[in-house]
C-alpha cells in the first residue's frame, strides 16, 4: 500500500511541476509581449499601463518559479 501511495504522490508532483513549467513559459511570453508593447508605445499613459503589467507578470512568474524550485 505504501509503494502505491508513493507512486501516486510522485505522479502528482510531476504533473504539478509540468503545469508550473507551462505557466512559467506562458508568463515569460506575456512579459516579452508587454515589453514589445512598451517599446512600441508613444503615449505616456499606455507606457505606464505596460510598466504595471510587466511588474504584475514578473511577480506572478517569480511565484511560479518558487513553486517549481520547491517541486524539483
Amino acid at each position: 500500500m505504501n509503494i502505491n501511495s508513493n507512486y501516486w504522490e510522485e505522479r502528482r508532483r510531476r504533473q504539478s511541476l509540468k503545469r508550473s513549467k507551462k505557466e512559467f513559459d506562458r508568463l515569460s511570453n506575456a512579459i516579452s509581449q508587454a515589453y514589445r508593447s512598451f517599446n512600441a508605445s508613444t503615449d505616456s499613459a499606455q507606457m505606464d499601463a505596460c510598466i504595471y503589467e510587466i511588474n504584475a507578470l514578473r511577480a506572478r512568474r517569480d511565484g511560479v518559479l518558487r513553486e517549481i524550485r520547491k517541486l524539483e
